[in-house]
């Protein structure tokens, strides 16, 4: 008999948590098993929909309303009893509407990865509804990250050894620089991320705006859209950087803006472990991050990038002029990220 696999998802747009279930779920192939997509939210024409699409992945959407929409619940149940998953694994913001009905439908082997550090993943009532469902109701939290399991742990009150970690994975091959790395001119530094709070772009933006009045011939292209595109123009604008920073918004081919970047710039202010670096590295860019999180797992400081505190300012302009004054360098790291892709 079949057995049957339902991944839940609060919607489909352009994230972590979404990219990396698309991924694991495009990439099994395994006859006895049938794995299923539920996404809440009706179709919005997100990118990655129209990815799940190619993939031809069985992908079922329900019509849950902005806000708080408890009619939802009944829906969920549905799905879940006319589906019958043997394995139900949530990802996101999907508990508070997914726990009532998971649990009624009988279904014990359930699921739910925290993609971020703990105490940033869930708050308030939501992270109240997961320590419930972690010790009452035999959903099993899962790590994407050494330091997010620790973060598990001190915030759920769960051993860590009962904590599976499955790191996040990536496409290499779709990623793999297809020409050997070289320095030109202009030396561009690369983003890839959703334009909110938790990425501290302004840090990263002064910081180029100090190395690009010392360094004229460099700029900074950011791939992502999100609600504080708005006042980061603006920033730029106060900055004189607009016409150093290119903003893309939401790209399919993520890989050709790496490919064309030298170096790739991280700031953000917490993480579980970002797919971006992930891609990054396996493009062979040299990688400027802070200490987010899963990040210090990955890259190496001073072997295959540099490595800054959070909201370190001053070693965030150390660690890019580092780079733009030695290409020798910038080489010798992108050999060493793509070795460890």
């Amino acid at each position: 008999m079949k057995r049957k696999a339902l991944v839940v998802l609060p919607e489909l747009e352009t994230g972590g948590g979404q990219r990396m279930a698309i991924s694991i779920v495009q990439r099994i192939k395994m006859p006895e098993l049938q794995v299923r997509i539920l996404v809440l939210y009706p179709r919005r024409g997100d990118i990655l929909e129209h990815l799940a699409d190619e993939y031809e992945l069985d992908i079922q959407y329900l019509h849950k309303r902005s806000g708080a929409d408890l009619r939802c619940i009944f829906e969920i149940y549905q799905a879940i009893c006319a589906f019958r998953p043997d394995v139900i694994h949530a990802h996101l913001r999907v508990m508070p509407y997914l726990l009532v009905p998971m649990c009624f439908s009988g279904m014990s082997r359930r699921y739910y990865t925290v993609h971020n550090l703990a105490p940033k993943d869930a708050v308030g009532v939501r992270r109240q509804i997961l320590k419930f469902a972690f010790h009452h109701c035999n959903v099993q939290p899962i790590a994407i990250s050494e330091l997010c399991r620790k973060s598990i742990t001190e915030t759920y009150g769960i051993p860590e050894q009962k904590i599976q970690c499955i790191y996040v994975g990536i496409d290499i091959k779709r990623f793999a620089r297809p020409w050997d790395y070289e320095i030109k001119t202009p030396f561009r530094f690369g983003a890839v991320g959703r334009l909110s709070g938790q990425k501290n772009y302004p840090l990263m933006f002064r910081a180029f705006a100090d190395i690009h009045c010392r360094f004229p011939n460099t700029e900074l292209v950011i791939v992502g859209d999100g609600e504080l595109k708005e006042s980061l123009n603006a920033l730029c604008a106060e900055l004189e950087l607009s016409r150093a920073v290119l903003f893309t918004g939401i790209i399919p081919d993520v890989e050709k803006y790496l490919w064309s970047a030298h170096a790739y710039l991280m700031s953000s202010d917490y993480e579980g472990l970002p797919q971006t670096v992930l891609e990054a590295m396996a493009a062979g860019l040299p990688v400027v991050s802070t200490r987010a999180g899963g990040v210090v797992d990955v890259v190496e400081n001073g072997r295959n990038g540099f490595l800054v505190d959070c909201g370190d300012l001053a070693g965030f302009i150390t660690a890019m002029e580092n780079l733009l004054q030695s290409s020798e360098l910038c080489k010798r790291f992108s050999e060493d990220c793509s070795k460890f892709s």
